[in-house]
C-alpha cells in the first residue's frame, strides 16, 4: 500500500523585495492529475499564483529488519557526473563497509573496486551512463 502525497508550491511577490514562496501539503492525493487539479481549484482561493506542484507516491515498509552494528555517524560521500551534460551527482551511503575503504594520505576513500561496483548500480538504477570522479569516507563531529 503506497503513501501518496502532493505538494503545491504558490508564488506571492506583494510587498516583498524578493519572490515569495510558499507551499501546501496535501496527503492521500491519488495522482499527479489529480494534484493539477485541486491546485486549479485552489488557486481561485489564494492571492498567490501557482508556481509547481510534486506528486509522490511512496510504498509503505515495516521496520522489521534486525538492528545493524553500524555506526551511522560515519558515511561515504560519492560524486558521479554525467559526461554529455558535465551534471554532477553527490550521493551519501551511511556506514560503508571496511573492504569499500582504503587509507590514503588525504585520509580515507573509496578504492576503486568498490567506486566501480557502486557506480554499475547506480548506472542500472537510473538509466544514465555516469562517471565516478571520487568517494570519501567523512564521519560526523
Amino acid at each position: 500500500m503506497g503513501i501518496k502525497s502532493g505538494i503545491m508550491v504558490w508564488k506571492g511577490d506583494a510587498g516583498r523585495p524578493k519572490n515569495h514562496y510558499s507551499r501546501t501539503k496535501v496527503e492521500g492525493v491519488t495522482a499527479d492529475a489529480a494534484l493539477a487539479t485541486l491546485q486549479t481549484g485552489l488557486a481561485t482561493h489564494t492571492l498567490c499564483n501557482p508556481a509547481a506542484r510534486l506528486f509522490t507516491d511512496r510504498t509503505a515498509g515495516t521496520d522489521t529488519a534486525p538492528a545493524a552494528e553500524a555506526d551511522i555517524d560515519v558515511k561515504g560521500v560519492i560524486y558521479f557526473r554525467n559526461p554529455t551534460t558535465a551534471h554532477i551527482v553527490r550521493m551519501e551511503l551511511p556506514a560503508p563497509v571496511a573492504e569499500d575503504i582504503e587509507l590514503i594520505a588525504e585520509g580515507h576513500r573509496y578504492t576503486a573496486v568498490a567506486l566501480a561496483a557502486i557506480l554499475e548500480l547506480v548506472n542500472a538504477a537510473i538509466g544514465q551512463t555516469y562517471v565516478a570522479l571520487w568517494g570519501k569516507q567523512v564521519e560526523r563531529t
